[in-house]
């Protein structure tokens, strides 16, 4: 006689092989597998529709595909085998074949001589003048140079390596401050979510325990969320106002942009139509300025 297998959650009833479907089952779930011990509903690899076996019916064949999804074929056994496999076969010859000659191209390329010598150092000399070099002297920056106080070239860069600086530093902390609560609370807030269910019994018993945990543990979220609020805001302004320093320093030491512009205020409103750049008497004190 079958027996019923419950907890709180759920519900399961044991049956044997010719069971499945039965006794108050699931009655499309007529398949039983052998390697989850479960009964399971009907399944063939790229089959839209599957017809599985009756309830009670034993045999080799319990299930069959009726109708296939597109790009595959139903076979006559039920299975349902995959079209276009010529297509992939012939595309990756021909890719072979090219690689082959793109080898044999870049190979013939750079066997033949140098007709052009002269053209060759001239490039060479000017991407040798176009290397950032050290201050004083002909010799490149070292790889251990800190890119975020050392003026190689301009604030610009400056600014693009402390963002992906300030990036890191806020994403690590973020993170090791979940890992902080992993490890001094619960590892369950790692594998909550992604706990892996074969089959309905484990789907149910991980969905109850799932469930109970997180309500348990909601608390570190919320924690959690507070913090990354509150120390994203507070370090986006710190992060601001030390990019303001950094422009500020860098136009105080060395010549930039700004070094080049001029305001000049106290002048009678124009019309646009003049030109600007002669030097008159209206603009007479704005020529000698320029000059």
């Amino acid at each position: 006689m079958p027996r019923e297998c419950s907890n709180r959650f759920c519900h399961f009833r044991c049956v044997k092989e010719k069971e499945c479907g039965l006794l108050g089952t699931v009655e499309n779930a007529t398949i039983p597998d052998d390697k989850l011990m479960v009964c399971r509903h009907c399944r063939v690899e790229g089959c839209a529709h599957c017809v599985p076996a009756k309830p009670g019916q034993s045999g080799e064949k319990l299930e069959h595909c009726q109708q296939c999804m597109p790009g595959y074929s139903l076979r006559s056994d039920g299975e349902c085998e995959m079209n276009g496999l010529a297509f992939f076969i012939v595309s990756a010859v021909v890719l072979v074949i090219a690689t082959i000659l793109v080898v044999i191209w870049y190979c013939l390329i750079a066997s033949k001589p140098c007709v052009n010598p002269e053209g060759v150092q001239h490039g060479l000399d000017c991407r040798e003048r176009m290397r950032l070099t050290q201050p004083g002297t002909a010799e490149p920056y070292p790889l251990t140079t800190n890119m975020l106080r050392v003026n190689v070239a301009g604030p610009g860069t400056m600014a693009l390596f402390r963002y992906q600086f300030a990036l890191l530093v806020w994403a690590g902390t973020l993170l090791l401050v979940w890992l902080g609560f992993a490890l001094f609370v619960s590892s369950d807030l790692l594998i909550l979510g992604s706990k892996a269910a074969e089959s309905p019994q484990m789907l149910c018993a991980v969905v109850s325990w799932g469930h109970h945990r997180q309500m348990e543990l909601v608390w570190t979220k919320v924690y959690w969320l507070a913090f990354a609020y509150l120390f994203s805001f507070g370090g986006a302004l710190f992060y601001g106002i030390q990019q303001t320093k950094l422009f500020k320093s860098v136009h105080l030491e060395h010549a930039t942009m700004e070094s080049f512009a001029a305001k000049l205020e106290g002048f009678a409103p124009m019309s646009g139509g003049e030109n600007a750049e002669a030097c008159s008497d209206v603009h007479i004190a704005c020529c000698i300025l320029l000059m």
